[in-house]
């Protein structure tokens, strides 16, 4: 949670702030607080951000999801909040999907990020058992609020850990969709689920990613979900999890670069002035200024959504396609010239 220099191979050093990546200055001063304030006060300040936002579902989201990480310390004060009497129903069924998403967080620390051969035995039991109590938070929090956009989304999440039959995976998707058709972070799971190395195969997910981006509406950062089914396919074929005698990397992309410009297009027009206000807007130029950028015919597109980043990174797709992922953001944006 700050800003990192890493001195390019190419040039030279470039600034990387990591773990911030967005165009919100409450959410910079949000992490600049957190670090002083104790368990009870970083869950009530939380709270406080999220009321103004329940009309707003993209930042409701991504706020919920944000702070899972940082309220890990605080699940004994989320679960003492939902439980209390006298809690306000709104702000009971927004404590309900912070307390399930920080719960998918936990789990996910025990499990670890690695492919499930590299899990230990031991973690497993935890694991599920812990997806399991926060699926069904999430579904109390449904039960409030039928399409209560966070607890929708995360479902997705907890599904992903658990494994649903493929008619339950759809299901969950068009509940989170009926909370908001464009929902960002339900796509990105969907998406993610669809993939080779999870439930899916890579047919299902550019099939996917490429419908995503066709129905998207005009300025919506929602059809990054091409090129990161592009950054998927990539991570699958670097762990061997592709479709055997599928197209290589660079051929699936040399048969999509059209169609990712044209999205890119779609969302931010000519870039003759930023893209539309977004809460994953960074994010998707993340995504497009690595397909972009490494294109040989796109380049100079690739450079402006690169320059749209203000030097934010987002580990997706940089850690789907390399070892070093802050050194290969700034490695590109170095040999593109990115200001």
């Amino acid at each position: 949670m700050g800003i990192l220099r890493n001195l390019s191979r190419r040039g030279p050093s470039f600034e990387v702030i990591d773990r911030r990546c967005w165009a919100d200055e409450s959410l910079d001063r949000l992490y600049d607080q957190l670090p002083v304030l104790d368990p009870y006060q970083r869950v009530e300040t939380v709270l406080g951000m999220l009321r103004p936002l329940r009309n707003r579902p993209e930042e409701h989201v991504q706020l919920s999801e944000l702070m899972g990480e940082e309220l890990m310390g605080s699940v004994d004060v989320l679960r003492e909040r939902c439980a209390h009497p006298h809690t306000h129903p709104d702000d009971r069924v927004d404590l309900l999907a912070l307390l399930g998403t920080t719960l998918v967080d936990v789990a996910w620390e025990i499990r670890g990020s690695g492919p499930a051969s590299s899990v230990q035995k031991s973690a497993w039991p935890d694991f599920r058992e812990i997806l399991t109590e926060a699926d069904e938070i999430l579904v109390a929090a449904l039960r409030m609020v039928p399409h209560h956009p966070d607890a929708a989304t995360f479902r997705l999440f907890t599904a992903l850990g658990l494994g649903v039959r493929s008619d339950e995976w759809w299901n969950r998707f068009e509940v989170a969709r009926a909370a908001h058709p464009t929902l960002y972070a339900a796509h990105r799971a969907m998406l993610t689920a669809l993939c080779a190395k999870w439930y899916g195969s890579d047919e299902l997910m550019f099939d996917f990613g490429r419908s995503v981006a066709e129905q998207a509406p005009p300025g919506d950062p929602l059809v990054a979900m091409l090129p990161l089914a592009h950054a998927e396919y990539l991570c699958s074929v670097m762990m061997g999890r592709n479709t055997p005698g599928g197209p290589s990397p660079e051929a699936a992309r040399m048969d999509d670069e059209e169609a990712v410009m044209a999205a890119s297009w779609k969302w931010a027009g000519d870039g003759s002035r930023p893209a539309p206000t977004h809460a994953h807007a960074l994010r998707a130029h993340n995504l497009f200024g690595w397909f972009l950028g490494t294109s040989s015919r796109f380049q100079d597109r690739g450079r402006w959504h690169l320059e749209q980043t203000r030097h934010r990174y987002h580990s997706m797709p940089w850690s789907f396609v390399a070892d070093d992922p802050q050194g290969a953001y700034a490695e590109l944006c170095v040999r593109l010239g990115v200001r």
